[in-house]
């Protein structure tokens, strides 16, 4: 070891001595001949006359750039003293590293364009993540490797579960975007609870199923009562608050009791019917027979009184009833013509009856018998006990119009000739209680009165 390292220093003194190092001939023509030396050369001549390169410059002829640090040889170059080209294939400061497949996204290379992928990593440019194991891939993908993202309608960590319709709260699904609700919910969300049997749709609700909630205003099992106006004593209600009373009851609570016409017995005359009422209405009313007024039904009308006068020309009876001479006085009327007569007849029968199958001894009655009938009443055929009745003019009545009732009838008489002296009657003459016509006592005025009464009274029914 010792020896070695005496012959290392020792060398190259003794092969300096015996070979000493003599310039080339063309390297000292390079400093001699002026015509090799140019703009372009990278050396200096010395003192010596030996060409000496510049900075950045190697070689025998200082043609050779040096290139940067660590400049990989074998895919790096340089132009220029200092710069680091790659070589196709080959990229980095040094050139040091392949450059991979154009497109390749996860991948490396060993060699120039190469696409060598990473874990989790597949295809040509690498770009594939590798999903899960288990994620199927109908189902689900992944944009990372190792994970498992479903589809649009699935779900779960391996995206093996549906995903039921958007907004269904009590519901489940077999197949993506169903909604099949559960027991006790129907709806298309299945968000409407079904309500215990029998609650009222319309006045009852549920939160949950099996349950029936009243809305305001009503009550019951079912929701089917009404709440009654609060503090109603003796009443009910068809709809919410009210407060309908009872018989004998009344008020706004119905806390009043309507027995005024029981304790007060007679309160009602002549034949009116007493009714409880509230005390603020007056605590009864009483409902009066008709023709019979006031609080207590005690007004009752009277009944007028007639003037017994001499009966007129051409009458006689002990009610004036009797006609003499008919035709005489109906002959001096000047306005009355045969057209008339058939009038009156006509006027006269169409309010009798008209039946012709009535027992023969109905009609030979009234024939027999022209007088059955008071005050002018016409005697027709009737299915009575009789055999007629009477049809009494008006101001009459009673079964043969004896009696006189309280009416009038006022006709008013414009202008009437009443004969060859010509009187006229313009003021308004009350027939039928007064058998006379005032300030006319003539044979003119009583056979106007006779023939008036036959024309226009007679016919007239009650």
């Amino acid at each position: 070891m010792n020896i070695l390292i005496v012959l290392c220093c020792v060398m190259p003194c003794v092969l300096s001595a015996k070979y000493k190092y003599s310039l080339p001939s063309w390297k000292k023509e390079a400093c001699t001949l002026p015509a090799l030396k140019n703009e372009n050369s990278h050396y200096i001549c010395n003192d010596k006359g030996e060409p000496k390169c510049l900075p950045g410059w190697q070689g025998d002829l200082c043609d050779q750039p040096i290139c940067r640090k660590g400049c990989d040889p074998m895919t790096g170059y340089c132009n220029e003293p200092g710069e680091c080209k790659c070589k196709m294939g080959y990229d980095g400061p040094k050139c040091n590293k392949c450059i991979t497949l154009p497109g390749c996204v996860h991948g490396t290379c060993n060699t120039p364009f190469q696409c060598v992928c990473k874990q989790g990593w597949d295809g040509l440019f690498c770009s594939e993540p590798i999903c899960r194991a288990d994620c199927p891939s109908t189902r689900g993908y992944c944009q990372a490797p190792g994970e498992c993202r479903c589809r649009f309608g699935w779900t779960g960590p391996t995206c093996r579960e549906c995903m039921p319709l958007p907004g269904c709260q009590n519901g489940y699904c077999d197949r993506p975007l169903e909604c099949n609700c559960l027991p006790g919910y129907v709806g298309l969300l299945c968000t409407t609870p079904v309500c215990a049997p029998g609650c009222h749709t319309e006045r009852g609700y549920c939160r949950s199923p099996g349950e029936c909630r009243c809305k305001v205003g009503w009550k019951g099992a079912n929701c089917t009562e009404c709440h009654s106006y609060p503090g109603c004593v003796h009443g009910s209600c068809n709809q919410p608050w009210e407060c309908n009373c009872e018989p004998g009851w009344g008020g706004m609570l119905c806390d009043e009791e309507l027995n005024y016409c029981e304790k007060n017995p007679g309160t009602c005359k002549n034949g009116g019917e007493c009714k409880s009422l509230e005390a603020k209405q007056g605590n009864f009313k009483c409902a009066c027979p008709p023709g019979i007024t006031g609080k207590n039904c005690e007004i009752v009308p009277e009944v007028p009184t007639t003037t017994v006068e001499p009966c007129p020309e051409g009458t006689s009876g002990k009610n004036c009833e009797n006609l003499v001479d008919s035709t005489t006085l109906e002959s001096d009327i000047p306005s009355t013509t045969a057209k008339d007569e058939e009038t009156d007849s006509s006027v006269a029968t169409s309010s009798e009856v008209t039946n012709t199958d009535e027992p023969a001894k109905e009609v030979n009655f009234c024939e027999k018998n022209k007088n059955a009938c008071k005050n002018g009443g016409k005697c027709m055929a009737a299915d009575t006990a009789e055999g007629y009745k009477c049809q009494c003019p008006l101001g009459f009545t009673g079964k043969k119009c004896e009696a006189t009732e309280n009416s009038t009838l006022t006709v008013e008489l414009n202008t009437v000739a009443l004969g060859a002296e010509g009187a006229k009657i313009r003021k308004p003459v009350t027939l039928g209680l007064s058998k006379r016509i005032a300030g006319h006592k003539d044979r003119h005025s009583d056979s106007f009165f006779n023939y008036f009464r036959r024309r226009f009274i007679f016919p007239i029914s009650k």
